[in-house]
């Protein structure tokens, strides 16, 4: 603050809103005393406690705040309501200082002062650069977890919350993927949460317990920890303590986990829904699709499917989920063997066996047991003779198994 004396009439001290209003006020001051400059005494600056002529620099505070950046002014502002204006200049000076160590220790640029091209040197402007790729780029320690210090980091809170769990009806023309839809889940979470092994076999009134949250449930085996679990699965400790709700990393062997955000992968979800075919039996390859040397004449003659070579009774299940509309005991030829039907226009043969497990117009899923592998027929010993069929027309069946 300042004490101005002309002709011993005192001006009270006072706090001036801004600068603009203070050099108002001085120019009015200086304007009546301009007829007699020599009774004028020069002011005491209390703050700076230095004899100096006010009036260049009043004027030059005044220049100073026409051209102050935006931001600058509005800081300017808000000190001028407690300081007075001797005391504005000295703390911008502290402030745009602290700034400019603070851009020295990010050493980024970003926030480094820029002077607009032809203004002048008194102009004072704060470039702030809002692009988080520069804001990204300044920390360069790394951490003993490769992160780097201040890097900014996308953390999907969704895997550290609680999972809940509600139940639901299958209704009338209820489909997985409606149901999925209704929830905002993806299909694979509702099937794994559910054990679903044909989605096609849901039937109405069918209770389904439905997650909060995507994931899968998971079987702990033995040999399980929860941090090769986290690992194997693509996530972390933390994740799966909160979302299961557990108070410690021991787990048994047999509980159930619930695994956030996990997915199934594409050949299980096919399985799941039908669109993919499994091996029939376990055995040993013998011949594959294509043409071969006939074992009972020589000749070279087409074979229509892959053999799977096993003992009698070995179990013969059904490659994907269909209805049965064959069977047929021949003396030659495939001797005992079923045609099961599938979705988009497949079909599975399935020949040679020594007996049937199913019926004309049954229903069967994938790996149910539909029979058993036998002798019959034009064959050289017991084994099995699996055909896909796509749309009438025999197709290598290595194509579709895993």
């Amino acid at each position: 603050m300042q004490t101005l004396i002309k002709e011993q009439h005192v001006i009270p001290r006072q706090k001036i809103g801004g600068l603009r209003e203070r050099a108002a006020e001085v120019r009015e001051h200086f304007s009546s005393a301009s007829g007699n400059s020599s009774s004028r005494t020069q002011p005491e600056w209390s703050f700076l406690k230095h004899d100096l002529n006010p009036q260049p620099n009043l004027v030059f505070q005044a220049n100073f705040e026409r051209q102050l950046h935006p931001l600058a002014r509005a800081i300017e502002y808000t000190t001028s309501q407690v300081f007075s204006t001797s005391q504005v200049p000295f703390l911008l000076a502290i402030l745009y200082s602290l700034l400019l160590l603070f851009s020295l220790f990010l050493n980024s640029g970003t926030l480094l002062p820029s002077l607009t091209k032809g203004s002048p040197l008194v102009s004072i402007g704060l470039s702030f650069d809002s692009d988080s790729q520069s804001l990204r780029s300044y920390a360069t320690f790394q951490g003993d977890q490769g992160v780097s210090f201040g890097e900014f980091q996308d953390v999907d809170g969704n895997k550290f919350i609680a999972m809940t769990t509600q139940e639901y009806t299958v209704a009338p023309g209820d489909t997985l993927s409606d149901i999925a839809d209704q929830f905002d889940l993806n299909m694979d979470t509702i099937i794994s949460f559910n054990a679903i092994p044909d989605v096609r076999r849901m039937q109405i009134g069918q209770t389904l317990t439905i997650p909060s949250r995507d994931g899968l449930r998971y079987t702990v085996r033995s040999g399980d920890s929860l941090a090769s679990i986290a690992a194997a699965k693509g996530t972390t400790v933390n994740a799966l303590l909160d979302a299961n709700g557990l108070t410690t990393d021991v787990v048994a062997v047999g509980s159930a986990l619930f695994i956030p955000e996990a997915r199934m992968s594409s050949l299980d979800l096919a399985f799941a829904i039908g669109e993919v075919f499994a091996y029939p039996t376990v055995g040993r390859f013998t011949s594959g699709f294509g043409f071969r040397s006939d074992p009972f004449t020589g000749q070279r003659r087409f074979h229509n499917g892959l053999d799977l070579a096993n003992s009698i009774g070995t179990p013969i299940r059904a490659s994907m989920a269909g209805r049965v509309v064959h069977i047929e005991s021949q003396v030659g030829n495939y001797g005992k063997f079923i045609i099961v039907q599938h979705a988009r226009g497949y079909q599975t043969l399935y020949a040679h066996l020594d007996s049937f497990a199913v019926s004309i117009g049954q229903y069967v899923v994938q790996g149910q047991v539909i029979g058993r592998m036998g002798h019959t027929g034009r064959s050289t010993g017991p084994h099995l003779h699996f055909s896909i069929i796509e749309n009438g027309n025999f197709v290598d069946p290595r194509r579709f198994l895993r």
